[in-house]
């Protein structure tokens, strides 16, 4: 069964990067995204609290919720907690960015994000999510600091400045209440693409605007804030010139008054050498017409693109939007053929594969998606949920492997009635289901339901209910409890392996995801929980971690763990050095528990000081293999960058309880 379901992710992943280069791939209006379980522990008579309750990850403001309204969605006071009320709590990131003689660079733009182009790599065609994005500047010294911000272990700093080229470093860590502080970032001048637009005439074009962005982001807008594309315009000559780029893969988009748009696609920026790419123009043509709905009615809003066949060098790549009677006209296509696609919520994608440029006359019939209607009622006391978030999942064999589609929707109805279209994808039926959730409930399943294309799936009833609950202490070999460990659910198929982890939320499964912290005596208590089978994974902040795997949850009942016995665990330390034999900072050395089957396999890593020495502490006794990789260089982010680091330096190490592993060095090679 399991590895059947890794090949299905990895295929869907490699799916993803073709939906973000193939815009005919998919008849899917809303892929991609997934439903953070955000919950708030409730009062339940029938279950007795812990002397300290627990604080909820993501949770609302402690205490009663204002306006409540929902049964059942009082929030617990959360006492002996002190911090921040996200779990992961908060700390503190500082560093500097340097020269290439070691001198501080001022005034450089430092970014703290967790949506880097190496995670865009497997994402779809929305724009990242940098609401949670920090910026700040370098001082005189070069120095940057970021205080109180969220505790991740997924960020990335991405750093620019005008006369260097711009440098993403992966890996960064923020920890809840220390302050972490980076290795030197080191920015060096960058690569220059510059050249000349002309007409076809060769004529020298003023005015003309140039869009550079990573090829990872050329099926997107990339979003307007983002700091990976750049944008400029060619000077009276003709003349463009985009200076200090970093190493990697681009595409740049050329358009200008009277002249038909040009996609330059896979412009390879190297490491020293500068990159003369000229443009040549066309004369714009026109391209037009008007997009109906099944009853041949106008359908206003609907997104119509143009991509040009047969010259996959230099793509034409155009869109336009239908007004109040459905019609489209763009007047930016050069001379060709060109391929139409029409995309509007609540319908199937539509495509006409064929056109030319000076055709006004090409219709395009859009086909209604099903749409499911039902209502959301709380199943203990009948009355309909006020306020609620839906989302839609494929369940083709059953719902333990559904994966998410689309994004969450949130509703708001007196009556907890809903309607959501169901993105079925051609014409076969599909076996979806509907995830209902409100504070104070689990996530509770609809019935599963078959879905035809053309045809509405009515009077759907989803019942929600508080769910299960997951009890347990924390002590550790002495019988001491172990307090603030944290403890997180996920599905019980969970590896913690680095395909699952790139899934992350997306990992097929109905499990909640839920994080709670253990009081002064060690106890937890995980309250609404989906039912099915679940992994913990118990993470203390001075003990090794440790999961635990098959815990039944069941709605209305509590499984209780008993005691959760954490090691002080083995330490693990050592140098990592370059190609020249001399200690290299910055450097990454993981281990990666060794493991069969469907078990969870332990993941941790270290980086290298300005030493290059590294030290992993609190590792659990056991088979591991560890490897080191260098510090990745450039600017744009790429999950296979360092996978020959990992495959030349990969060996196995098996660690002893207590015990401390001294002199395990790497040695990278060119």
């Amino acid at each position: 069964m399991r590895p059947l379901l890794v090949l299905i992710l990895v295929l869907g992943a490699l799916g993803a990067l073709i939906l973000a280069l193939d815009p005919f791939s998919s008849d899917d209006p809303n892929t991609g995204g997934g439903l953070a379980n955000t919950v708030t522990e409730q009062n339940n008579p029938e279950i007795s609290e812990p002397d300290a309750p627990v604080v909820l990850e993501g949770g609302e403001t402690n205490g009663a919720r204002e306006g409540a309204s929902d049964p059942a969605s009082t929030a617990l006071t959360a006492e002996g907690i002190t911090g921040a009320n996200t779990i992961e709590g908060q700390g503190n990131l500082g560093g500097s960015v340097i020269d290439g003689n070691g001198n501080g660079i001022q005034g450089a733009n430092v970014t703290l994000t967790r949506a880097s182009t190496a995670n865009w790599f497997f994402a779809d065609d929305t724009p990242p999510d940098r609401t949670k994005d920090v910026h700040t500047k370098t001082d005189a010294a070069g120095k940057f600091f970021f205080e109180d911000v969220e505790a991740f272990d997924g960020y990335a700093l991405l750093v620019r400045h005008a006369d260097y080229s711009p440098v993403e470093q992966g890996h960064i860590t923020v920890y809840e209440g220390n302050t972490n502080t980076e290795q030197p970032i080191t920015l060096v001048p960058g690569v220059r693409l510059y050249g000349i637009v002309r007409d076809v005439e060769g004529n020298r074009i003023d005015g003309a605007k140039l869009n550079l962005r990573p090829t990872v982001l050329a099926g997107s807008s990339g979003g307007e804030d983002d700091p990976n594309i750049v944008n400029m315009g060619s000077d009276v000559e003709g003349n463009y010139g985009f200076p200090n780029l970093a190493t990697g893969n681009y595409q740049m988009t050329v358009t200008a008054d009277g002249y038909g748009t040009v996609a330059i696609r896979q412009i390879n920026i190297g490491l020293k050498e500068d990159v003369v790419r000229d443009v040549t123009l066309k004369v714009a043509m026109a391209l037009g017409g008007q997009v109906f709905d099944a009853t041949d009615q106008p359908v206003k809003g609907v997104e119509v693109m143009a991509f040009s066949i047969g010259d996959r060098n230099t793509p034409t790549q155009t869109q336009t939007v239908t007004d109040a009677d459905g019609k489209w006209i763009m007047l930016d296509v050069p001379e060709g053929s060109y391929a139409v696609r029409a995309k509007a919520d609540g319908y199937r994608v539509a495509s006409v594969m064929r056109a030319e440029a000076g055709d006004m006359s090409i219709q395009i019939r859009l086909e209604s998606l099903p749409r499911i209607t039902g209502q959301v009622v709380d199943a203990g006391t009948g009355q309909p949920m006020r306020r609620f978030t839906l989302q839609l999942r494929r369940a083709d064999q059953s719902p333990d492997t559904s994966v998410q589609v689309g994004r969450p929707q949130e509703f708001t109805d007196e009556n907890g009635e809903f309607s959501m279209i169901c993105p079925i994808q051609g014409n076969r039926p599909g076996n979806y289901i509907i995830g209902a959730s409100a504070p104070g409930y689990a996530t509770s399943l609809s019935d599963t339901l078959e879905i035809v294309q053309g045809q509405d799936y009515t009077g759907v009833k989803i019942m929600v209910t508080p769910g299960g609950r997951i009890r347990g202490r924390v002590l550790d070999t002495q019988g001491r409890p172990v307090a603030k460990a944290k403890i997180t659910t996920r599905s019980n198929e969970w590896t913690g392996g680095p395909f699952d982890l790139m899934l992350g939320d997306s990992f097929p499964g109905v499990a909640s995801k839920v994080t709670v912290r253990t009081n002064d005596k060690g106890e937890f208590t995980v309250p609404n929980l989906t039912k099915t089978t679940y992994l913990i994974m118990v993470e203390p902040t001075a003990h090794a971690k440790r999961a635990m795997k098959h815990i039944e949850v069941t709605d209305g009942q509590e499984t209780n763990v008993g005691d959760v016995i954490v090691n002080a665990g083995a330490t693990v330390s050592g140098i990592v050095r370059g190609p020249s034999g001399a200690p290299l900072p910055g450097s990454v050395v993981s281990l990666q528990g060794e493991s069969l089957g469907q078990e969870y396999s332990m993941s941790l890593s270290a980086k290298t000081d300005a030493q290059g020495r590294y030290q992993i502490e609190h590792i659990n006794p056991g088979a591991y293999f560890i490897a080191a990789t260098r510090p990745t260089a450039g600017g744009q982010g790429d999950p296979f960058a360092n996978a020959n680091d990992q495959r030349k330096t990969r060996r196995r190490i098996t660690l002893d309880e207590g015990r401390t592993y001294q002199g395990e060095d790497f040695d990278l090679p060119n």
